[in-house]
């Protein structure tokens, strides 16, 4: 869709203009897609997607973060962004908020809320070139003193404003008003008497256009709806639903599945480690025979705990890498006679006299590891690992545990 001018908005008097907000990249985009006409990046981020209680804390370096996600997803979009709260109290601080809106955001229009009192800061920003769309009836921005979020319009004072206010911002030079919860019967009147279009949001049919809040339109707010709000879809629920089929699946071990997973050739792992079936855990910086270790006591059940202990000395100098092989050796001996076969029957006096002694290659054996076998005999040939350098060891002030 070809993005409009502001003389041809105007021009859309008396036709029926759809304008939703957005306040991100993909909803904006979305917004776009679906062939909305207008998109309001609107302060009310502040309640449905900062979480604040109202629209009043929310910046103009807000308005600057999200109208600009707004317009990297929707490039082609006519899109509008308010002028947050007191950010317009006087021409000089309108002009330096709309630069940055429209400069540094790429807005092509803003929004100012109220009637005959902001139609001098309309006008200057519109004599600066500044496209604004006006905003009358309920204004969120001060709520509190017109009551709070309640209807507006329903007393001739009140009514004299409102038709005041959109006669005013006409006069200033906006191209268009947004009405806010007014009934539709002085809606009717207001559009009536002005000649740019009018946007309502609670404000009936007979607007020249029609505002929602994006998060009402799908259900993902799940705070207060206006009863002037229309549900299409209940978004939030969609999603709440996959959220937790996803941790369940996690939970449960059926995601990652195999079509979610990457493999690598089984070559390159078994020329690295020997064995598909050996995974070592904290490997990095460990010499070749830490990591050997390692994977016995993966085997054995040593827990993650020591693992890191001993991942954390895996940086040290050459001269350590003695006491590194002892210590894992010792954990090995002590958890292979705890847990495996006959030796766990043992009483403690027989296996502490049993871990002292020389470690045979044929005690690996019972490990029921048969892969481990040829390479344990390997490494138990290096002097390093034999039995006696543990006691030596503990001479010099190697550690009992890790």
């Amino acid at each position: 869709m070809k993005k409009p001018t502001v003389l041809a908005l105007k021009r859309k008097k008396g036709e029926h203009l759809a304008m939703l907000t957005a306040y991100d990249f993909p909803t904006a985009r979305l917004v776009a897609e679906a062939g909305v006409d207008l998109i309001l990046v609107g302060d009310s981020l502040g309640m449905v997607v900062l979480g604040y209680d109202s629209t009043v804390p929310v910046t103009v370096d807000d308005m600057v973060h999200h109208t600009r996600a707004a317009r990297r997803g929707a490039p082609d979009a006519f899109l509008i962004a308010d002028m947050p709260f007191l950010s317009y109290a006087s021409v000089e601080q309108a002009l330096q908020s709309a630069a940055r809106l429209m400069k540094d955001a790429g807005a092509d229009s803003v929004k100012v809320e109220g009637g005959v009192e902001v139609a001098p800061i309309v006008e200057a920003l519109v004599t600066a070139g500044v496209p604004v769309l006006g905003h009358v009836g309920l204004t969120p921005q001060t709520a509190s003193a017109l009551g709070g979020y309640r209807l507006q319009g329903k007393d001739e004072a009140s009514v004299r404003r409102i038709v005041d206010g959109a006669v005013a911002l006409e006069k200033a030079g906006c191209w268009g008003v947004v009405l806010e919860l007014v009934p539709a019967e002085l809606a009717k009147l207001v559009t009536n008497r002005i000649g740019i279009p009018t946007i309502g949001i609670g404000a009936g049919a007979h607007c020249d256009g029609q505002v929602l809040v994006f998060h009402d339109v799908v259900g993902l707010f799940s705070g207060f709806t206006p009863t002037f709000v229309k549900r299409y879809t209940e978004a939030g629920e969609a999603i709440r639903d996959a959220v937790k089929r996803y941790a369940d699946e996690v939970r449960s071990g059926a995601f990652p599945a195999r079509e979610q997973s990457f493999s690598i050739d089984a070559e390159v792992l078994r020329r690295l480690y020997g064995t598909l079936s050996l995974r070592p855990r904290h490997r990095d910086g460990l010499p070749d025979e830490a990591l050997f270790f390692l994977r016995v006591l993966d085997l054995v059940g040593e827990q993650e705990v020591e693992l890191r202990q001993i991942a954390r000395l895996g940086g040290g100098a050459l001269h350590h890498h003695a006491r590194y092989r002892a210590e894992l050796l010792r954990q090995v001996r002590f958890r292979f006679f705890e847990l495996r076969g006959a030796e766990a029957q043992l009483g403690r006096r027989r296996r502490a006299r049993r871990a002292r002694r020389r470690y045979r290659p044929a005690g690996i054996a019972r490990l029921r590891h048969p892969e481990l076998l040829h390479e344990c005999r390997a490494q138990l040939r290096v002097g390093y690992l034999r039995g006696n350098l543990v006691d030596h060891l503990r001479k010099r002030g190697a550690p009992a545990q890790l």
